[in-house]
């Protein structure tokens, strides 16, 4: 997954900052494990067309499941 927002990266002018991914501060709920990747940027619009056109071109392997959180409130 990362692999692919790398290349997506290199599609945009924008400055576009991949962190992660890194196991989340609480890593594991119910049985799941959690990790985040963090998108970083000077242009919205970039972050959101990297992240739809991942999304699109990634097939997951089965039981993975994605949550986005847009401008989250904090990151521990």
């Amino acid at each position: 997954l990362v692999l692919a927002f790398h290349r997506e990266k290199k599609n945009t002018n924008a400055r576009l900052v991949i962190l992660g991914p890194a196991e989340a501060s609480i890593s594991k709920i119910k049985r799941q494990y959690r990790w985040q990747i963090i998108l970083k940027t000077n242009v919205r619009s970039a972050a959101r067309k990297a992240l739809m056109s991942v999304i699109v071109k990634t097939e997951l392997p089965k039981g993975v499941v994605i949550h986005f959180d847009i401008d989250p409130q904090g990151v521990m």
